[in-house]
């Protein structure tokens, strides 16, 4: 006959296993996405609301209402743009604000490196601007006329990735006066370590891919 101890520890060996191997799989879940909370990153959070709708003549007249204002957002992404200093690289659906067109331009006249993937539709909606950067000779990529089974709808940017005063955005927000003034959307400033790296990795998929 067995050992009626043997049998208690193989019974709660066997009940146990289950637990142990959920527990196991839990912590390479939390491993695998955790965000670093190094206390040296930041954020902010910005949202348009139907209130920005007012916003639209102040974008044309450069003034700003307060520090929710279109023209305030507006600017903050133009001064993340201007403190680049070795590159930009940007996912966006839809780009045709003017305003980041020359700030682009001025990046590249500077020696910043650019690269923008875009929607290979939407390059050819009105209003676009990206024809008009393949002109100053920006590099554009899109998806190629095999993969358009659906649109490339990313909208996140990337400066300085790779150097200590590496930053981002990303969120729902297209650089469009429509997105800025008149929809419902985010975006997210950061310059958290571990969410740069995952949007870098991304897009350096992307670009290879395309």
């Amino acid at each position: 006959m067995f050992d009626s101890k043997l049998i208690t520890l193989i019974v709660s060996v066997i009940t146990i296993a289950p637990i142990i191997a959920i527990l196991i799989e839990k912590w390479k879940f939390k491993n695998n996405t955790n965000i670093n909370r190094d206390k040296n990153y930041y954020y902010k959070c910005i949202f348009i609301t139907y209130e920005n709708y007012s916003c639209l003549q102040h974008v044309y007249n450069t003034t700003s209402c307060g520090e929710k204002c279109s023209y305030a957002y507006l600017t903050e992404i133009l001064n993340l743009l201007k403190s680049a200093k070795s590159s930009i690289s940007m996912c966006m659906y839809h780009l045709s604000l003017q305003q980041i067109f020359q700030e682009i331009i001025n990046a590249k006249l500077r020696g910043v490196s650019i690269r923008i993937i875009t929607d290979r539709e939407m390059e050819f909606n009105s209003g676009s601007k990206i024809s008009r950067l393949r002109q100053e000779g920006v590099e554009i990529k899109t998806q190629s006329i095999a993969e358009l089974t659906g649109y490339l709808h990313h909208k996140f940017c990337l400066i300085d990735k790779n150097y200590d005063s590496q930053i981002m955005w990303f969120g729902s927000l297209n650089l469009t006066l429509q997105g800025i003034c008149s929809n419902w959307d985010n975006i997210v400033i950061t310059n958290n370590n571990d969410i740069i790296l995952r949007f870098s990795n991304a897009f350096e998929n992307l670009w290879t891919d395309m």
